[in-house]
């Protein structure tokens, strides 16, 4: 079973409440870089794709929602 990074679990949340990653590194106090760079580790990790190009936009697929739920899980625990 893969062990996941809490903060990164903690920030993809962030994105998916704030809907970008912009607002997303504003309201956790990051770079956009510094964002990006660790939902491509979680990518990296779980092996999929989490999100997916919407035009410039980028929208959670179902495995990036499925991971949202277990962050959730995990952090309320």
């Amino acid at each position: 079973m893969e062990t996941f990074d809490l903060e990164a679990l903690r920030t993809l949340i962030v994105i998916q409440e704030k809907e970008g990653f912009a607002a997303a590194a504003v309201q956790l106090g990051k770079t956009q870089s510094a964002v990006t760079q660790q939902m491509q580790r979680l990518e990296a990790q779980l092996g999929r794709a989490i999100f997916e190009k919407r035009g410039r936009h980028k929208q959670l697929t179902s495995h990036g929602l499925r991971l949202v739920e277990y962050g959730r899980h995990l952090i309320t625990v």
